[in-house]
């Protein structure tokens, strides 16, 4: 318990507009689990928001390379730029969200939690 009350504290301000993810965090860590056990439903909680993130990427990026076809075949190439346009903002969505979750893991340092916490980031910034 004591555990659960030092990540709401420290973790807490980051997390002040991330209701969904104070959800999970609190789903995920009911009075009687484990340490391993809330990591175990935090890890699913993430993987279920990065198969929805990956599944919305392919959709996107079909429809980028539909809408960049249709360009090419108007004459319009110049604006045939939308799937290469997606994959840039893709690469640097996961560049933000590493730096930002490796800055709110660091706050951690040696103390347990850090990787809670990290996956929490994740959730709260894929939602």
């Amino acid at each position: 318990m004591k555990f659960r009350f030092l990540l709401l504290v420290c973790f807490a301000p980051a997390l002040a507009s991330a209701t969904e993810a104070d959800k999970i965090f609190d789903a995920c860590w009911p009075a009687t689990a484990t340490h391993v056990e809330a990591s175990q439903c935090l890890g699913k909680a993430l993987q279920a928001r990065r198969n929805t993130l990956e599944a919305t990427y392919e959709k996107a990026s079909k429809r980028a390379k539909s809408v960049d076809r249709d360009m090419t075949k108007s004459n319009m190439e110049r604006y045939a730029n939308q799937h290469a346009k997606l994959e840039t903002s893709q690469r640097q969505f996961q560049r933000y969200v590493k730096a930002e979750c490796g800055r709110v893991l660091a706050a951690y340092t040696n103390g347990n939690g850090g990787g809670d916490a990290y996956a929490v980031c994740e959730i709260r910034l894929i939602d």
